[in-house]
């Protein structure tokens, strides 16, 4: 049984009242491209991605080379969300994936969007709690987190999930914000709208990142900072969210139109924006692997 705790509630909340946020704004090119998929990260933009749809593809690209994802993987998506990158992996790498959500209205819709794209055999979303996994051990090839793990209070014990449920050798692969090391308090009250409008426990350095790493079990970890592959979508994001408010604000005023969880993501991503312009946040990508203990 699903149980709701703590860190799980205010997650459901905040997808759930941001949904049409996500779907119709952030994906808006999908209402003239109904053969795209969802997706609900950011975009990496190169000389191969110049637009935000390309750009939010080019990510998964990039996701799943780094850890070399092929036909013969079983790839457990943690934070899947509405399956965008589930999807995208499986009719571009052909491999099976395993679909993890915090979120039922997610599962749901992962479930929807991976018959209409005829992946419905293997692709297979469920509900459930990042630090206790539904899978038995070593049952996976690769684990993919892209922007979820900024959910969990506890970082260490979801990788040691992750670590249990991959196979000897098995690798994962980050995609995540971070911040700079040394945050000064100033710093510290800049970012706090942007974690609690995300629903989000906090945030890593990458120092962090490799000590939470090594203390759940993984090795040869590599750490890459793509700030400026992501830039542009921030910027995207920020400016939409300004101009947002702007209506927001107005319409509130004749009535409570825009709910507070729709007004506190809007804010979030203004002052993600300003986190990022200020330099104290960054985006990394981060491999590692499980290896054999000796």
């Amino acid at each position: 049984m699903f149980l709701l705790i703590s860190y799980i509630k205010p997650v459901i909340q905040y997808y759930t009242s941001t949904a049409s946020d996500y779907e119709l704004v952030w994906n808006f090119h999908r209402l003239l491209n109904r053969n795209s998929v969802p997706h609900l990260h950011l975009g990496f933009h190169d000389k191969s991605a110049y637009t935000h749809s390309k750009a939010l593809e080019r990510m998964c690209e990039v996701i799943a080379k780094t850890i070399d994802i092929k036909q013969n993987d079983i790839v457990g998506d943690l934070g899947c969300g509405y399956g965008g990158t589930s999807i995208w992996l499986t009719r571009n790498k052909g491999c099976r994936v395993v679909s993890i959500t915090l979120v039922p209205l997610q599962a749901s819709s992962a479930h929807r969007f991976a018959k209409r794209f005829n992946v419905g055999n293997i692709v297979h979303p469920c509900v459930a709690d990042f630090m206790s996994l539904p899978l038995v051990d070593e049952s996976l090839t690769k684990v993919v987190m892209l922007e979820s793990l900024f959910h969990s209070p506890d970082k260490v014990r979801t990788l040691s999930e992750a670590h249990r449920t991959l196979k000897t050798n098995g690798e994962i692969v980050i995609a995540d914000f971070t911040l700079k090391d040394g945050l000064t308090p100033e710093d510290e009250n800049l970012i706090k709208p942007w974690l609690q409008g995300w629903a989000a426990t906090s945030l890593l350095t990458p120092s962090t990142y490799r000590s939470a790493l090594l203390e759940a079990g993984f090795t040869d970890i590599e750490i890459f900072d793509v700030t400026k592959y992501v830039s542009a979508s921030v910027s995207r994001l920020s400016t939409m969210s300004r101009w947002a408010m702007k209506g927001v604000r107005f319409w509130n005023k004749a009535g409570n139109f825009f709910s507070q969880g729709r007004v506190d993501n809007i804010q979030s991503s203004i002052t993600q924006g300003e986190a990022f312009k200020k330099g104290i946040a960054l985006y990394t990508i981060v491999r590692a692997r499980k290896r054999i203990n000796l």
